[in-house]
């Protein structure tokens, strides 16, 4: 092939791309619009915007136009044009939500984990899983753009493998996954997808620094910083849970000693709550087991803080004692314009909310601390799937940032 003719190729897919992300920011745009915004010479804009109409990307929008001579044609984002999956494969629960190229949701669901540790078991799952929703929305395959995945455990989101599971295999998990499926794959950790999904649909949105802690059976973080997610050298970056709070404490899953993990998680906190309930604490969640405390959930603790039962309450202070410490301490050395907080813990409200924010005050600079909020997140159990389609869309909506005359 004629290099040139594939560098040509390139650049003029970068401006299509461009035009796109122009849709996502305004719902009607004419040629003459796009030629501005873009910078693009009008004839040129013409004939990519019509490409994209017979891509059926965009469509001419139906509006009444009341000046006088001929009116200029509109054209919108065509819901239809395509589609992303975002999935979020938890050691618990995985989700799945389906969106359309107007990033409306479709579709949301929501099922029992299967042992990641079986390979071929998870990926059979999830084709079937995919299959059904694919099926169930009567969507054509090959409308579906792209999966965005993610994965709870350590992830290398620029080699597409899992460095907790399918360690194995001698292909990626990305390459596995698109291998099975058959459509383009993306794969981030769990809590870099929940930030993503903060970042364009929940309270990170216009935030140019912002931490996003997940509060769940594990505790994770994400960091958006200049606006952008921050991964770190190895994409690793964020893992407060394993920031050690306890000298001398309890063995954490990583298998260090006194993480964060280990004393605020909903892991750490039912691993408490069950040894003090064998010690004889009152509770009315004692009341609820009699005795078969090994049987006590993360559900348990929410309702009984709910009820105002003062065991559960005090163990979710201390619990917020430790992660506002934490977060002071990421608040004195990132100057955080916003810290979000999301998963099951963060839905104990004020009871955990408080002594973070006593703890953050003890531990954090004056100057920095008031200048953050830390807020709950609003779109919780979706967060995870909605970072995970941004992993295809940015593809197809931000090469806005890169430079199209380069490739000539």
């Amino acid at each position: 092939m004629d290099p040139s003719v594939s560098k040509i190729s390139i650049k003029k897919q970068i401006r299509k791309n461009q035009i796109l992300r122009f849709f996502r920011a305004h719902p009607l745009l004419s040629p003459s619009d796009i030629a501005n915004e873009t910078q693009l010479t009008l004839p040129m804009a013409s004939s990519l915007t019509k490409e994209l109409a017979d891509e059926g990307y965009i469509v001419v929008a139906e509006v009444q136009n009341s000046k006088v001579g001929r009116p200029a044609t509109l054209y919108q984002l065509n819901p239809t044009g395509g589609y992303t999956l975002g999935i979020t494969l938890g050691a618990r629960k995985s989700r799945m939500i389906l969106l359309n190229l107007k990033e409306e949701e479709l579709d949301f669901i929501e099922y029992a984990s299967v042992d990641l540790n079986d390979e071929e078991n998870t990926i059979n799952t999830l084709s079937n899983r995919i299959d059904e929703l694919i099926s169930k929305n009567e969507i054509p395959r090959d409308k579906i753009l792209g999966v965005g995945f993610a994965i709870s455990g350590l992830v290398n989101a620029k080699s597409g493998k899992s460095l907790t599971y399918f360690k194995d295999s001698t292909s990626s998990l990305q390459e596995l996954l698109q291998e099975k499926l058959g459509f383009e794959v993306a794969l981030e950790n769990n809590v870099n997808a929940v930030t993503l999904g903060e970042k364009y649909f929940g309270k990170a949105k216009e935030t140019e620094d912002a931490g996003c802690i997940h509060l769940d059976w594990g505790i994770g973080m994400g960091l958006i910083l200049g606006g952008e997610l921050y991964g770190g050298h190895s994409g690793l970056a964020g893992e407060i849970g394993h920031i050690r709070v306890v000298e001398g404490g309890d063995i954490c899953s990583c298998g260090k000693i006194g993480c964060l993990e280990t004393v605020a998680s909903g892991r750490g906190l039912i691993n408490k709550a069950v040894r003090l309930l064998k010690e004889g604490r009152p509770s009315i969640i004692a009341k609820k087991y009699h005795g078969d405390f090994d049987q006590i959930v993360l559900e348990d603790l929410l309702d009984a803080v709910q009820r105002g039962d003062q065991f559960s309450l005090e163990l979710v202070e201390e619990a917020g004692k430790y992660i506002g410490k934490s977060i002071g301490t990421l608040i004195n050395l990132l100057n955080l314009e916003k810290v979000i907080l999301s998963g099951k813990l963060s839905q104990m409200g004020d009871a955990l909310l408080y002594p973070i924010r006593s703890a953050i005050m003890h531990s954090s600079l004056t100057e920095m601390k008031d200048d953050v909020d830390i807020v709950i997140s609003d779109i919780d159990v979706r967060a995870g799937c909605l970072g995970a389609t941004t992993l295809i869309t940015k593809k197809i909506f931000e090469s806005v940032n890169i430079d199209a005359d380069l490739y000539v």
